[in-house]
């Protein structure tokens, strides 16, 4: 505060009085409150940081409950508990979705028929790691992508 723009001393003083009370009572004077300050701030931001991953979590578990139910309405009458079943009205394996998750990626271009480092373990999760890593190369080919892994394998 400059004491020009007062028009009298009093109202100046008084004004500076109100400040250092009210700093005093909010205890900005004393350096460990400031760092008290700090802490329950980053307490708080935790707090906040959880409760954002938990309704995240929420979120995702209820489109996939609703897309499950959906696709529950939708599929053929089965007395099977199990959410996929072959045509013969029993449990689909692991093995059968992974190779029809694969197949899947291969027609959709996502997957190269002759690429073997997934075998036949190409999961969901692998498919978004695919996706993840197509996205990254910023929709270079697949051909391109894999001759620079190639080319770092190399350099090593």
């Amino acid at each position: 505060m400059d004491e020009k723009n007062y028009k009298n001393t009093s109202k100046y003083l008084h004004e500076l009085i109100q400040e250092a009370r009210a700093t005093r009572a909010e205890g900005f004077l004393a350096p460990q409150s400031s760092d008290q300050e700090v802490q329950r701030l980053k307490k708080k931001i935790e707090k906040l940081e959880d409760r954002l991953a938990v309704a995240k979590q929420q979120r995702r578990d209820s489109v996939t409950i609703r897309t499950i139910k959906r696709f529950r309405l939708i599929r053929r009458d089965t007395d099977l508990d199990d959410l996929f079943v072959g045509i013969r009205d029993d449990r689909l394996t692991k093995t059968v979705i992974q190779c029809a998750v694969r197949e899947a990626a291969v027609k959709e271009s996502i997957l190269e028929d002759s690429e073997d480092r997934f075998h036949k373990k190409f999961t969901p999760h692998t498919v978004g790691t695919v996706f993840t890593t197509l996205m990254r190369n910023q929709g270079r080919s697949s051909t391109s992508s894999s001759t620079s892994v190639r080319m770092r394998r190399t350099r090593r």
